[in-house]
């Protein structure tokens, strides 16, 4: 009888965690490549630069990958990636990376919990114009160790992110396009400012600055710091920044505020200046202005009854 408890109780906690186990053994995903994205400055009498990946496999099992490069723009004003076709675009004949991008092998076997080290070389040929070049390092899986079956994942795709910079002729430039405000007349200083900024050079360049909110008298009620995370804009491009909003005193006083705007490009020494008009009518304004409009009445109303009550006697 106590054999066929602890039997029973076996089975019963293999039923239940052994799909938990086989799930694990057979993961096919789980890849980390190192770095993320990499920034490499190209000297214009440089003939190469070369540099490392390492990508870790994370799974169980051996896993072997196919290894290949695309160039790469802006999706949207957010900052997302679009990997661009084989047909180039003016764009990416301008910007592409792709071709002078020559790997140290395009298949790669990597074994359970271990990494490798990919080196990737470009050539600085003369068909590389000087200024930004972009593409991207991306491994497909191609087996499934665990089946033996050949396949492509579609979703087992990962990248690193090549962002090149050659010198000898770039081009840098950065514009604040537009401040977005929720309402320029508002009841509260907002949480909140996004930032929409243009780059019409030929390199990316990374937004730095700071925005103060300051009242009519001139003290500041409030400040944000501009791409704390130096996020990046590729050349010929708009990209929309928010910017958080912190206050650091508190904001009463009704009427025209000013938000000023100072911002520059990594590697540039002084800050260009926007100012936009706020007009801010706070909660506590409006409920101070009511009470002595309020009290006005009340002593009018006063003086006229006292007024009415001396003329009777």
């Amino acid at each position: 009888m106590k054999k066929l408890i602890f039997y029973t109780l076996l089975g019963f906690i293999f039923f239940v965690y052994s799909p938990l186990i086989f799930a694990d053994s057979t993961k096919a995903k789980g890849f980390t490549v190192s770095p993320p994205f990499q920034e490499v400055v190209i000297d214009k009498d440089q003939t190469k630069a070369s540099f490392f990946v390492e990508i870790t496999n994370n799974s169980l099992l051996s896993q072997t990958l196919s290894l290949s490069v695309i160039d790469f723009g802006t999706m949207d004003e957010s900052g997302g990636v679009a990997f661009l076709g084989t047909k180039p675009n003016n764009w990416q004949k301008k910007y592409g990376l792709a071709s002078w991008i020559s790997l140290e092998k395009d298949i790669v076997t990597i074994a359970a919990k271990s990494a490798e080290k990919i080196n990737v070389t470009i050539d600085n040929k003369e068909s590389l114009s000087p200024g930004g070049h972009y593409a991207g390092l991306m491994g497909t899986l191609i087996n499934d160790a665990q089946s033996g079956k050949n396949t492509v994942g579609i979703n087992q795709v990962f990248a690193s992110l090549i962002f090149a910079k050659k010198i000898g002729g770039e081009k840098y430039d950065l514009l604040l396009n537009r401040a977005d405000l929720n309402n320029f007349y508002t009841l509260k200083i907002p949480d909140e400012i996004k930032l929409r900024f243009q780059n019409s050079g030929n390199v990316h360049v990374v937004p730095r600055g700071i925005i103060t909110l300051t009242d009519p008298f001139g003290r500041t009620v409030a400040s944000g710091v501009i791409n704390p995370d130096s996020s990046i804009i590729i050349p010929e491009s708009f990209r929309t920044y928010p910017v958080a909003i912190r206050a650091v005193s508190p904001a009463f006083v009704p009427g025209r505020y000013f938000m000023t705007v100072q911002y520059r490009y990594d590697g540039k020494d002084g800050f260009s200046k926007v100012q936009y008009p706020l007009y801010f009518f706070g909660l506590f304004s409006i409920i101070s202005a009511l009470f002595i409009i309020l009290t006005i009445l009340f002593l009018i109303k006063k003086r006229h009854d006292f007024k009415r009550s001396k003329d009777k006697s």
